[in-house]
């Protein structure tokens, strides 16, 4: 967390006009056991760790990045392992009843050709565009400078991958992952 951090302008003051919804929060702390970390987090993330706002609330994206983070340095240690279990923490929350018909009704490629404007529901100050084809397709995420590195698109691809999966895609497969200081690329491929 301490090294993300450091990458940013101002720390955890920086970018506020970047937020996600109080929603991811909420999942966060119902999937891993974070309150555990409060006594060895900065005064704001206990703050909201704590006394966690309303789930239609927003809340600064970095504090949801920094959680990730220290979730990751205290629970993980091992990439593979935090994807595999950002993938199944997706997937509990994508196939939850309240979620699950959003993907109702739909094919794969128009399903993906919605993903920016499902992702402007749940993010702020973070653009997701999208190009697509009838069986692949590619995403270009912009931000301000170092909100976002590859540890966050790896993660944030197996929700892509799970809401395909629920549309009734087959044969997902996440590759070209690249990233910019301001940005974040990926290729998505089915069947």
């Amino acid at each position: 967390m301490a090294h993300y951090l450091d990458l940013l302008p101002q720390g955890l003051d920086s970018y506020p006009q970047c937020q996600v919804k109080a929603s991811l929060l909420h999942s966060l702390k119902s999937d891993l056991p974070i309150d555990s970390l409060i006594p060895f987090l900065p005064s704001v993330l206990q703050e909201i760790v704590t006394q966690p706002p309303p789930v239609s609330s927003w809340i600064y994206e970095v504090h949801f990045r920094a959680l990730l983070r220290a979730g990751f340095d205290s629970f993980f240690q091992d990439r593979r392992k935090y994807v595999a279990w950002g993938y199944e923490a997706q997937r509990r929350v994508l196939s939850s009843p309240l979620c699950r018909p959003l993907f109702m009704m739909m094919s794969p490629s128009r399903g993906f050709r919605l993903a920016s404007s499902r992702w402007e529901n749940f993010h702020k100050g973070v653009s997701l565009q999208v190009q697509a084809d009838t069986h692949s397709g590619r995403m270009l995420f912009e931000f301000p400078t170092h909100l976002l590195t590859l540890f966050d698109l790896e993660v944030t691809m197996c929700g892509i991958r799970v809401a395909l999966e629920l549309i009734g895609a087959r044969d997902v497969h996440v590759s070209e992952l690249a990233e910019s200081p301001a940005s974040l690329s990926a290729l998505v491929s089915w069947r």
